[in-house]
């Protein structure tokens, strides 16, 4: 969930209508409670912009589960989405057929930070114990112009990052060092 910069609303996660994680939006004064997405696949990790005029997501809507090449298993394939308080003006950010999670919006509203790694890297860094692991990218997308750029984290699976003041990266390393 994430407040809407005035506190006044909240947005949330979930499955109350048909069974697939949707978003929703609370006025927090009324308690009334409304959908903000709907439709195939999840929406998850949804962040408020802080001018107020955007949410943010991560979202499966356009995947079908593609199996890992040679395996059994599905791999994660999720876009990031904006769209706006009132459901209106949907837009995919990322090219779908990679994973992207944990949106995160600078200090202007003008670009989302999130993290991003390919559809076959998802098998392995969800293990305890990756066979593989691989660097995932922290990347930087102008929500006008689509335009994506990597940001400078170093190397390993780094998961969930968040802006400080001054639009200072910070991020989780799945090697346990916090």
């Amino acid at each position: 969930a994430a407040f809407s910069p005035d506190g006044k609303h909240l947005v949330f996660v979930s499955t109350r209508a048909a069974g697939t994680a949707d978003l929703w939006t609370m006025d927090l004064q009324t308690r009334t409670a409304k959908a903000l997405t709907s439709g195939p696949g999840g929406d998850f990790r949804p962040s408020w912009s802080p001018d107020g005029q955007w949410i943010a997501f991560s979202s499966d809507r356009a995947s079908k589960l593609p199996f890992a090449h040679g395996r059994w298993e599905h791999l994660q394939i999720v876009d990031l989405y904006i769209v706006h308080p009132d459901g209106s003006g949907l837009k995919r950010l990322t090219p779908h057929g990679d994973f992207c999670g944990s949106p995160k919006w600078t200090a202007d509203s003008r670009r989302i930070v999130a993290y991003c790694m390919t559809a076959e890297q998802t098998l392995d860094n969800r293990r305890a114990v990756p066979e593989h692991p691989e660097d995932t990218r922290i990347i930087s997308v102008d929500i006008n112009t689509g335009a994506m750029s990597e940001l400078k984290a170093g190397a390993g699976v780094r998961l969930k990052p968040s802006l400080l003041k001054g639009d200072v990266l910070a991020y989780i390393r799945r090697d346990g060092d916090d």
